[in-house]
């Protein structure tokens, strides 16, 4: 397997969790940065921060063992 490094720019000090995402793509071998700013006023703590991104990007139901839908 191909080992990948990813440099991502610094942001301004907070708390770990509500600093920044890495989305990997194991299918792709993508890494993306997601800023987390947005949603820290609107969720509690990391839990709530992870309820939230799920439920935005799987909102109708989902069964198990599906394929992926993006």
């Amino acid at each position: 397997m191909k080992s990948v490094a990813v440099n991502v720019p610094r942001t301004p000090s907070m708390p770990p969790w509500a600093n920044r995402l890495l989305r990997i793509d194991l299918s792709e071998m993508t890494v993306r940065v997601q800023e987390t700013v947005p949603y820290i006023s609107q969720c509690l703590g990391a839990r709530g921060l992870a309820a939230r991104l799920a439920w935005e990007e799987y909102p109708a139901p989902v069964e198990p063992f599906a394929p992926p839908t993006h």
